[in-house]
């Protein structure tokens, strides 16, 4: 008996760092850069994210004539972000947000690689199930 209580025990620890490491894993995965490039015939807009490590991001949506540099800021929003199982959970700072200020707003996400030109990739589902889709600059 005591065993198998030994071997209960040392798996029930042995899950723990697995579980942790994962959640670590995730929240590392995320952290930085993630840029949206709509190129039109007329404007090019870029929406992009940026997540610390100190759990605050920035998001920023810009626009510009296609074929020039000058970018027009349309909306930015700073804030913080968590994440809960696998939810992406984003609270705009009150005065930060376009959107409901201090309200939060989460989604389903996962970083992955493009299967076709292997780049990672950050996707946010979206209501209604569109998917949003972010690359590394």
């Amino acid at each position: 008996m005591t065993r198998s209580l030994l071997f209960v025990l040392f798996m029930v620890l042995a899950a723990v760092p697995v579980t942790a490491f994962a959640a670590a894993n995730a929240a590392a995965s995320l952290l930085g850069t993630w840029v949206q490039d709509d190129v039109g015939p007329v404007l090019t807009h870029r929406r992009v994210y940026r997540f610390n490590r100190d759990g605050t991001y920035e998001f920023l949506f810009t626009v510009r004539n296609t074929g020039s540099t000058a970018q027009r800021v349309l909306v930015r929003e700073r804030g913080h972000y968590g994440l809960r199982r696998d939810l992406l959970v984003i609270t705009p700072q009150p005065g930060q947000a376009r959107w409901q200020p201090g309200v939060a707003r989460s989604f389903p996400w996962r970083v992955e690689r493009d299967p076709y030109v292997g780049d990672l990739k950050l996707v946010l589902v979206l209501p209604g199930g569109i998917l949003d889709v972010f690359y590394r600059p």
